[in-house]
């Protein structure tokens, strides 16, 4: 648990990161993309004993690598 002198210098730091840099405020913000990293890890998880057995070692590293294709276009900027 952080003390109130900690908490205010806390809030300080983000509100001149905020002022600063809004746009890199704002990702970090953002909860979506880790919900969102969490559920592809998962699917991959639960996906993995049926493609293994369908398509062998072979599909579970394509669809490792489709999930990791989708982690990082998640984490690519957006442009206006």
């Amino acid at each position: 648990m952080l003390s109130d002198r900690d908490r205010r210098a806390l809030q300080g730091i983000e509100t001149d990161l905020a002022r600063s840099d809004p746009a890199f405020a704002a990702r970090m913000r953002g909860k979506r993309r880790t919900a969102s990293v969490i559920v592809l890890c998962a699917l991959l998880y639960i996906a993995t004993p049926l493609v293994a057995l369908l398509f062998g070692w072979t599909g579970v590293l394509m669809a490792a690598a489709v999930v990791a294709a989708a982690i990082s276009a998640l984490f690519l900027p957006r442009r206006s």
